[in-house]
């Protein structure tokens, strides 16, 4: 025997108000990210051997946090298109109720004018 599924609109809207957070969430962390400005200078004087490997860290650094950067903004960019088909599917979920809901107030009607 087949199991009947049920759409729960406001499960839709729970998921859609849910990935909506995450997505402002993670929109603010990127931009924060993106504007971080870490400077790793200094040090004992600007020369020597401390300052060299200061330097190499900094530039190592510097290529892992853009790599990050990069995986945040996929993961923002993520968020925000799963929000709007979220926000889409709730929307023809919607519409598609009200039009079978017109259909069916429209067929009862003419059984109604069979029948009477």
């Amino acid at each position: 025997m087949s199991r009947v599924s049920k759409v729960s609109p406001g499960h839709i809207d729970q998921a859609r108000t849910a990935a909506d957070n995450a997505a402002t969430h993670f929109a603010t962390m990127l931009k924060n990210c993106e504007n971080l400005n870490i400077e790793l200078t200094g040090g004992f004087g600007e020369e020597g051997i401390y300052h060299g490997r200061l330097s190499t860290f900094a530039e190592q650094w510097g290529l892992v946090f853009e790599e990050f950067i990069e995986d945040e903004r996929k993961f923002a960019t993520f968020l925000a298109e799963l929000r709007d088909r979220l926000q889409q599917s709730h929307g023809l979920y919607l519409d598609t109720e009200l039009r079978n809901t017109e259909s069916f107030g429209e067929l009862s009607k003419r059984l109604d004018e069979l029948g009477g």
